[in-house]
């Protein structure tokens, strides 16, 4: 582990990791679908988050938003997990959870939902989904519902299907390996009409916001990891 000394202040989307400090580091890794008209998406997320020093968080998830990751992101809805240990942030306070977080006009609104105990990385499915039986854009894990309906999030019904990691710290980097789409369970998919059907994604491209960042394999499964 390495010592940062670089301080990073924006995000392309779900920048659930920046709070204020004149010292912390906030960057992201992420794999989108290069289309624009998805009403979903869905995989399962497995792997090691670890937070190494105090005022860390780690977040691994899925989500539809109104642009790439390499562009200005000012529309979204992502869901996943996430684990932090200090309070403050548009996600509430310290803890390990799930969590649904919406971005409208560029300001963040997250739901955290605690889970003790629970183990980051622990192989769940996260979907985010719009459709007239949810009545909005939803989060799902495990195929229960979470959050949503919401209404105005401000990009319709559709958008680019992304997968991202996050990190945020204030010295020692995280640890952070994580597989979306393991072998045998949800692959990354997207769906066009609301759900009822899904396809694997087959393509993608990807974006490192820090050099550190490193992503393997297919677009399902695949690795997002913090070297």
């Amino acid at each position: 582990m390495k010592l940062r000394r670089i301080v990073i202040v924006s995000l392309a989307f779900g920048a659930i990791a920046l709070w204020v400090s004149g010292s912390a580091f906030a960057v992201f890794g992420a794999r989108w679908h290069a289309n624009n008209n998805h009403s979903g998406t869905r995989a399962n997320i497995t792997g090691v988050g670890i937070l190494e020093s105090s005022y860390s968080s780690v977040f691994a998830g899925i989500g539809i938003q109104n642009a790439p990751p390499n562009q200005t992101v000012t529309a979204g809805f992502q869901t996943g997990e996430l684990t932090k240990n200090i309070d403050g942030s548009d996600c509430a306070n310290a803890g390990t959870g799930y969590m649904a977080e919406r971005e409208i006009s560029g300001t963040l609104y997250c739901d955290f939902f605690y889970q003790n105990p629970i183990s980051f990385g622990s192989n769940h499915r996260f979907a985010v989904l719009y459709n007239t039986t949810c009545g909005g854009w939803c989060a799902y894990m495990d195929g229960n519902l979470v959050d949503g309906p919401f209404t105005n999030i401000g990009m319709g019904g559709a958008g680019y299907a992304a997968a991202r990691g996050e990190l945020y710290y204030g010295s020692l980097e995280p640890v952070f390996d994580m597989t979306y789409g393991p072998s045998g369970y949800t692959p990354w998919q997207y769906t066009n009409d609301g759900g009822q059907s899904y396809t694997t994604i087959g393509s993608s491209s990807g974006y490192k916001q820090d050099p550190l960042f490193s992503m393997s394999g297919t677009p399902s499964p695949f690795e997002i990891y913090y070297d």
